[in-house]
């Protein structure tokens, strides 16, 4: 990650949490030699709930963030129907409050040598 910019990555994956593309891009699969280092917010900040967004009661979509972008809450959104009975879509939302790196956060990172790239995140989480 040394040099990029940190980013956020949204969307419908179409893939729950164990499926290959999500490991691949969270680190938990290595193929042909490469693999991910994203964040799932979700799961940094409910790691023991299963933030479904899509029935029948799956998690499809995500937000993933970089390891230097600090994640403070995730949440679902528009999981209730509106007055006229009907959903924005077929999806629930999902949003997540985000802060993306200073100076001093990412020599926090750099200095976290020898720890995963998601423990660095989960220390940034709680400073």
């Amino acid at each position: 990650m040394a040099g990029r910019l940190p980013f956020v990555l949204t969307g419908d994956f179409n893939a729950g949490p164990d499926a290959a593309p999500i490991r691949f891009l969270t680190g938990r699969l290595t193929l042909e030699g490469q693999r991910g280092n994203l964040v799932d917010a979700w799961a940094l900040v409910h790691p023991d709930e299963p933030g479904f967004t899509w029935e029948p009661r799956e998690r499809i979509d995500y937000i993933f963030v970089s390891p230097s972008v600090r994640v403070h809450e995730a949440a679902l959104a528009a999981t209730e129907p509106n007055a006229q009975g009907g959903y924005p879509s077929d999806h629930c939302g999902l949003v997540a409050e985000v802060r993306m790196p200073t100076e001093s956060d990412c020599a926090t990172l750099k200095s976290s040598s020898g720890s995963t790239e998601k423990t660095a995140q989960a220390r940034l989480l709680n400073a």
